[in-house]
């Protein structure tokens, strides 16, 4: 029997994945909720190691670091917050510009900033298992830089 390729079209497979689906961070389950039960010394070294760790353990601790870094510089920011209302109540008696609501929109631009730029480093990897991983890591370094530049000597 003679079989004629040229007469045999394949049908279309899509290799869609949970990897390349849009995904909105915030809905994502917290580590705390993943690693309910577990304790603080097991995760630590379950994400320090590695070992016998799954695709979503690996993906949790590294969400686990974004959300260390994102509690660190919510902390700042109230603190951030707390002196701009004191030095904004004696601007206001000075009839000056106040600061803070200058310095709230920056942050929710920045905000914004890191949230499209790490995705926009994400989505350009396209179906890789690493998504989430690459994600929260480029969240936590970008996090981290913000808070140390609240921190600078200058800042405020």
């Amino acid at each position: 029997m003679l079989l004629m390729l040229g007469s045999f079209t394949p049908s279309r497979v899509n290799a869609q994945s949970i990897y390349s689906e849009r995904f909105d961070y915030k809905l994502y389950r917290s580590s705390a909720a993943y690693f309910l039960g577990k304790s603080t010394a097991w995760i630590d070294e379950l994400c320090k190691a590695q070992h016998n760790a799954s695709q979503e353990d690996m993906d949790q601790c590294a969400h686990r670091e974004f959300e260390d870094a994102d509690d660190k510089l919510n902390k700042e920011l109230r603190l951030f917050s707390e002196k701009a209302a004191r030095n904004d109540k004696s601007l206001k008696a000075d009839n000056y510009p106040l600061a803070w609501p200058y310095f709230k929109n920056s942050q929710d631009a920045w905000v914004q900033y890191r949230d499209n730029y790490c995705y926009g480093e994400t989505y350009g990897l396209g179906q890789a298992s690493m998504r989430y991983i690459v994600f929260w890591g480029c969240m936590e370094r970008i996090t981290k830089s913000r808070l140390q530049e609240l921190k600078a000597p200058d800042a405020g």
